[in-house]
C-alpha cells in the first residue's frame, strides 16, 4: 500500500491510506493545466487511482486521486479550469509531495517508467549510502525525485519501518 506525504514549510505530514485517525482524511489540492495529461501521469505512472471527479462549472473539475480509488482516503486533488491555462508558478512555499512505496525495486521501476514517458527526473532512483537520522532512529532510504506535467516536484521513497 502506498502512503502519501506532503512536505511543506519544512514539515512532513504523513498520512497512510486506510489508517484510522481521529481527524478526517486529507487531500492535497493543486492546480493543473492539462487535466488528461495529469490524470494519466498520476494514475499510469505514479500508481494512484481516480476516486472522484467533482464538476466545478464551465468544464472545470476537481479530480480526487487516492491509493485505493475511494474519496474517503488520503489523496491528491487536481484542480483543473480550462479558462485558466496560465503556467503554474512555483515558489518556496511547498517542497514536494512524497509517495511511500513498499520496495526499492518499486521506486526504481516507477522512476524508469516516468523517465521513459519523458518527464524530468531531478534525483535518479538511489539508495542512501548513509542512514538518515529521523525521530524513529536511523533508516536507509531508497528514493527518487521527479516533476509532474506542471513542474511540481514529487518523490517516491521506500524504507524499512522496522529499521531503527
Amino acid at each position: 500500500m502506498m502512503r502519501i506525504v506532503v512536505a511543506a514549510f519544512g514539515v512532513l505530514l504523513s498520512l497512510s491510506a486506510g489508517a484510522a485517525y481521529s481527524a478526517t482524511s486529507t487531500t492535497t489540492l493543486f492546480r493543473v493545466t492539462d487535466m488528461d495529461k495529469s490524470i494519466d501521469f498520476y494514475t499510469r505512472l505514479v500508481g494512484l487511482k481516480e476516486a472522484n471527479r467533482v464538476p466545478l462549472g464551465k468544464g472545470a473539475f476537481e479530480i480526487i486521486l487516492s491509493t485505493t480509488g475511494t474519496d474517503n482516503d488520503t489523496g491528491v486533488g487536481l484542480l483543473y479550469n480550462p479558462d485558466n491555462r496560465v503556467p503554474v508558478k512555483h515558489d518556496n512555499a511547498a517542497d514536494r509531495i512524497a509517495f511511500f512505496v513498499k520496495t526499492c525495486d518499486e521506486v526504481k521501476e516507477r522512476t524508469a517508467k516516468i523517465a521513459a514517458a519523458g518527464y524530468k527526473i531531478t534525483t535518479p532512483a538511489n539508495q542512501a549510502t548513509q542512514p538518515m537520522k529521523t525521530q524513529a532512529g536511523n533508516r536507509t532510504y531508497c528514493y527518487s525525485h521527479f516533476q509532474d506535467p506542471d513542474g511540481y516536484t514529487l518523490e517516491l521513497v521506500q524504507y524499512d519501518p522496522k529499521e531503527k
